[in-house]
């Protein structure tokens, strides 16, 4: 399904165009589209897009959601935020000049059934496009483990080691649930998840980070630990979120 989303178009651009032009302009996309195969629905909508696109994903009408990015701005627009907040399926915020995800993917995963859901997306993603799979896993220190890390403590050191060989054998075998053909490099630590996300960007420059947009408290709405809320705006690439089976904004 093909929409017009005037809340995110250029005001120069949306003020220019009529209800005709708009309806032109997705028809031709949507020929375009089926030209390679890939059946296209134009539709046209009165409704304010958030509230439209988030009544047909609850529906069942789709179960996939993009929305495009401006470049020059270095924020999620108002469409973007609603539906992270709303929308019950994968949403996928895409950068304008980004095509596809041909270079590199990061995939941060909180080794929850939707961190399990993340990696499975991530390595399709990766596989179809031919980039470069990168996962991260952000863990913390018990109580415990923190007094024995404050003490330089041999046992805070063996625990440490077993956590992470725990955390990375568990990645490694998730991803090889989903396809034998692909090998990910991993980027396992003991830090906050918002910390390690925008690092792990920073450094690695990817063209999709995937991350999930619930938090574990169950609460509608709220995103993971906030640690979505915290870097959204703080990343330049294409984000792909993703919500919990079941999930219903209520």
């Amino acid at each position: 399904h093909s929409m017009w989303n005037d809340d995110e178009t250029p005001p120069n651009l949306s003020s220019t165009f009529s209800q005709r032009d708009k309806e032109e302009f997705l028809k031709t996309q949507a020929s375009n589209l089926s030209q390679i195969g890939i059946p296209t629905t134009v539709l046209l909508s009165s409704d304010r897009p958030a509230l439209d696109i988030t009544h047909r994903a609850s529906h069942g009408e789709v179960d996939f959601v993009i929305v495009g990015r401006r470049r020059e701005s270095p924020y999620f627009g108002s469409v973007s935020r609603k539906l992270l907040r709303k929308c019950p399926c994968p949403l996928w915020v895409t950068k304008e000049g980004i095509q596809s995800p041909k270079s590199c993917i990061l995939a941060a995963t909180d080794m929850t059934s939707i961190g399990t859901k993340i990696l499975e997306i991530a390595c399709k993603f990766a596989i179809a496009g031919g980039a470069s799979l990168h996962v991260l896993h952000a863990w913390q220190r018990s109580t415990e483990l923190q007094l024995l890390h404050a003490q330089d403590s041999p046992q805070a050191i063996r625990e440490e080691n077993k956590i992470q060989s725990e955390i990375e054998t568990a990645i490694l075998d998730t991803v090889a649930m989903v396809s034998t053909n692909i090998t990910p490099i991993l980027h396992v630590g003991c830090d906050s998840p918002s910390r390690s996300i925008l690092d792990g960007v920073r450094a690695l420059e990817p063209d999709l980070l995937i991350l999930g947009s619930v938090s574990r408290s169950g609460v509608p709405g709220l995103l993971l630990g906030n640690t979505a809320e915290r870097v959204l705006d703080k990343v330049s690439c294409s984000v792909l979120t993703i919500k919990p089976d079941g999930w219903r904004w209520l």
